[in-house]
């Protein structure tokens, strides 16, 4: 992943730099992001027989769809496209003629600012915007197996999960349109992999890793802090010589770091991270209403005894719209059979055998709490199925690894075994497993 990114880096600058010293050719990022595909088909053609024909696949498709996106979409347009794709566009375009914008509020945010910031090197182009989602996404699929990696998972459960990361309609789509899902989704699952490796063995340089890779999402969409939920008492209560959740010295020591951190948050990032939600009526936003495909329409929110009250049903919606009593026509029950029943599937499994996963509980219990802080913040302000849709790939890494644990226990019959003891967790130290098994 890291050779993918490097070239792509170097090829931005090259381009720079032809641009800026000898001759500006408007289609010469065009033939740069040809070039890089090239690249990347060898790069992935390196990994391990299995492995490399499912990357290879799942990078294409999103190539393909990206190409469609841009010269074919008066044919048949992309669901997601179409809308504030147009938007984020212009503002990245408007930020390449001027870069003074950094530094202002724009829409698209830092999404818009970033892509302006390259297309100001490379020249405007609608493949290369594209293409950054298209490795993103190709990206989010890798670390996402390097989680199941990490931990331990039988090869059948990697493989299943592997196969759902790279080929979700809705991931492969938003990984080839011009939108910003993209970028806090691959955040989260970096964010994801380093708090894992800090669950096996606390190492604190991953602890901050994690937290830094989830501010960094945050900065996309600062729905997703509802992940530090679940961090946060990890980080204080974990105890890993006993793997269980206890209070020690240590989450003493975690606690002034978290609390260091939320400072910092609070008073010199408060804007980049939680500007969505500052000055916000939280009443005003749960009972605003806005497009066709909108959803609990008669529900009002006035008061904390309502807002109580209705928030787990605005966080059910959120997870599994449309429902089938709002299903309008084939898309919806597409959607609702190739995304929707993911997120419910994995959410009510791991409700009911929350308390049947031997070694592996802790972690599960962190998790659970990681997507409930999400799905609250997110459940309250969102009331629209394509908004729902959109807003819930961000945390499909999280989904993704919890539906590879609850399938890779099902498939153990001895999963309190002390087979199972020592598949998990290699030696007493909880050392996490080799990196080389990716590839």
């Amino acid at each position: 992943m890291k050779y993918i990114w490097g070239s792509l880096l170097a090829g931005i600058l090259s381009l720079g730099f032809v641009n800026a010293f000898i001759i500006r050719f408007g289609r010469a990022a065009d033939f740069f992001v040809i070039f890089h595909i090239i690249l990347t088909l060898a790069l992935l053609y390196r990994y391990k027989p299995g492995l490399r024909e499912i990357l290879i696949f799942a990078f294409l498709a999103r190539v393909a769809l990206m190409y469609w996106d841009v010269y074919f979409r008066n044919v048949l347009m992309i669901p997601h496209s179409g809308l504030d794709d147009g938007m984020f566009f212009s503002f990245a375009e408007q930020v390449s003629r001027d870069l003074s914008l950094l530094w202002q509020n724009i829409r698209g945010g830092y999404f818009s600012k970033i892509i302006g910031t390259m297309f100001s090197l490379t020249g405007v182009s609608a493949v290369l915007g594209r293409y950054i989602n298209v490795l993103l996404g190709l990206s989010v699929v890798i670390v996402v197996h390097k989680i199941t990696v990490l931990l331990r998972l039988k090869p059948s459960s990697r493989k299943t999960v592997l196969y759902f990361s790279s080929f979700l309609p809705n991931s492969i789509m938003l990984s080839a349109v011009f939108l910003r899902e993209i970028f806090p989704t691959f955040f989260v699952a970096v964010s994801l992999y380093f708090f894992i490796r800090w669950f096996y063995k606390p190492r604190n340089q991953d602890m901050v890793l994690s937290l830094v890779m989830l501010a960094f999402a945050s900065m996309f969409h600062s729905g997703v802090i509802g992940i530090f939920v679940g961090y946060a008492f990890a980080f204080l209560f974990y105890k890993h010589r006993i793997r269980r959740f206890r209070l020690s010295p240590r989450t003493v020591l975690s606690f002034i770091i978290l609390a260091a951190t939320a400072y910092l948050a609070a008073t010199v990032f408060a804007e980049q991270l939680f500007g969505q939600f500052i000055n916000a009526d939280i009443y005003q936003t749960a009972n605003y209403r806005f497009g066709e495909s909108t959803y609990l329409v008669n529900l009002q929110i006035n008061s904390l005894w309502q807002f109580l009250l209705y928030t787990p049903i605005k966080m059910l919606y959120f997870l599994i719209a449309p429902m089938p009593w709002d299903w309008r026509g084939g898309a919806d029950i597409f959607t609702f059979v190739m995304d929707s029943t993911l997120y419910l599937y994995v959410s009510v499994m791991l409700f009911r055998n929350r308390k049947l996963f031997g070694q592996r509980k802790p972690l599960i219990t962190a998790i659970m709490l990681m997507l409930f802080g999400a799905v609250v913040i997110f459940g309250v302000g969102v009331n629209n199925t394509g908004t729902a849709i959109r807003h819930r790939q961000k945390l499909i890494p999280i989904f993704l690894v919890s539906m590879g644990i609850l399938i890779d226990r099902s498939s153990n019959a001895r999963f309190n075994s002390a087979s199972y003891q020592h598949r998990v967790y290699p030696n007493d130290t909880g050392t996490s497993p080799g990196g080389n098994e990716l590839r």
